[in-house]
């Protein structure tokens, strides 16, 4: 999450850090220019005004400054912030000022009687204490302070971050604490220029679709009223997090985006978006539905959905352009070998490798041995780098080195991810990040005891 590198809202966030947590809203053209009330919602809380105080409102409004365009305005809207609405005030106040650091969201705050009624009766708050929130010109939500459900902090949370918006290392716990499925759509954005996560528009192509038409498509689906509560929706640079893909059931890296699957923390499940369909707005609809309706739990059900909906989906100007996945490189004894009973180094010798094949059915009772070291490498099959690696794997084994005679050598196909479990993948992961030159090719873990 990057703020905007223009001067203006540069200016603007540093405004908001030199000032108070919560902007003081004197008049009712104050929190019209707060909110950036659209024409018919402005007439009617300035009608509401007029009949409330039998005089139409002040025109003036206070210099609010440069707005962000990508930003989130949250209202506090009180009749008595100092009698029995003080605590109320209070825990708003709170929320603003440990938000005040983040660039995309400011808080202001009115506490007159008749401008609360006035915003009461024009229906955009159901009465005071209440709280507004705006996303743009016709995005706005509210809530009562003493009613809420749920802390006014995470309230703001949900409400703040982009319907579709750039997933980031600094906006993910925002996004964790909504406790929903993530929609992951994987591009390469080596032709965004923009790092901002709320960004209008998201440059470059993927798979030779434009990358912002996908982001469009999906920014269609996210509207559909029966899941836009209850799935997150985000877009993710693939190429940086390619070792994410893995762990999401996507395979090939920049050569598959782009590519779309569910990030879950339901144990075991992989919900990746079959290559069959084409990205667009019915068919990630109906993938979403699939998935709520607990029907896309594994690769398999990826699979059987892509037979059940590749009829009834047709939109060739979404069909992705994806390199085909790499064959295995040639096979030279002693040099570059490939793991497996059917590698030219076993047919030669007669006799197969002592490399134990993981997955998550056997990986405990292999790994996690008190009794012996062991060294596993998690790979993909058929790569180049993890050839080269076999033959020094089957070397150490079949050599006299106490460490390696005395230890047990297992490998990890990743194209096994369809048996691995959420929490596992996890764990992989903090491995594989220990070693980031090497992604997930030969990606090697010793355990000690």
């Amino acid at each position: 999450m990057g703020i905007s590198h223009s001067c203006p809202a540069q200016v603007a966030f540093a405004r908001k850090l030199k000032g108070p947590p919560v902007a003081a809203l004197e008049t009712l053209e104050d929190v019209v220019a707060f909110l950036n009330l659209a024409d018919d919602a402005a007439a009617a809380a300035r009608d509401a005004y007029a009949a409330e105080e039998g005089a139409a409102p002040n025109d003036d409004a206070a210099d609010l400054g440069f707005r962000p365009a990508t930003s989130a305005f949250v209202l506090g809207v009180f009749s008595d912030a100092d009698g029995v609405e003080e605590d109320e005030y209070a825990d708003f106040a709170d929320v603003a000022a440990a938000q005040q650091h983040r660039h995309d969201v400011y808080f202001g705050a009115v506490a007159q009687l008749a401008i609360s009624r006035a915003l009461a009766d024009a229906k955009l708050v159901d009465r005071a204490p209440g709280v507004v929130l705006a996303k743009g010109r016709d995005a706005l939500s509210s809530a009562v302070l003493d009613a809420m459900d749920e802390p006014l902090g995470g309230w703001v949370d949900a409400r703040s971050l982009p319907a579709v918006g750039r997933l980031t290392a600094l906006n993910f716990a925002r996004y964790e604490k909504l406790l929903r499925p993530m929609l992951l759509l994987f591009l390469d954005l080596s032709g965004h220029a923009s790092d901002d996560d709320g960004a209008p528009f998201v440059g470059g192509r993927s798979g030779g679709l434009f990358n912002n038409d996908l982001v469009e498509e999906l920014r269609a689906a996210q509207r559909d009223e029966s899941f836009r509560d209850r799935v997150a929706f985000a877009y993710i640079d693939g190429v940086a997090h390619a070792d994410r893909m893995r762990g999401l059931g996507l395979f090939g890296g920049k050569e598959k985006l782009p590519a779309l699957a569910f990030n879950t923390n339901e144990r075991g499940v992989v919900a990746p978006f079959p290559e069959a369909l084409p990205l667009e707005r019915r068919a990630i609809r109906e993938f979403c539905a699939a998935f709520l309706g607990r029907r896309l739990r594994s690769r398999a059900d990826s699979d059987a959905f892509a037979v059940a909906t590749v009829n009834n989906v047709v939109a060739p100007a979404f069909d992705a352009k994806r390199k085909p996945r790499r064959a295995a490189p040639a096979e030279t004894v002693g040099v570059s070998e490939q793991f497996g009973a059917a590698s030219a180094g076993v047919a030669r010798r007669g006799f197969a490798d002592h490399v134990v094949v993981l997955d998550a059915r056997n990986f405990s009772s292999v790994a996690d041995r008190p009794d012996r070291d062991v060294l596993v490498m998690f790979h993909e099959e058929g790569c180049a780098p993890c050839a080269h690696m076999a033959v020094y794997y089957r070397a150490g084994k079949e050599s006299e080195i106490p460490n390696f005679k005395g230890s047990d050598l297992g490998r990890f196909p990743l194209v096994s991810a369809d048996f691995w479990t959420s929490d596992h993948l996890s764990e992989r992961s903090r491995s594989m990040d220990a070693f980031p030159g090497t992604r997930a090719r030969g990606t090697l873990t010793l355990k000690r005891t």
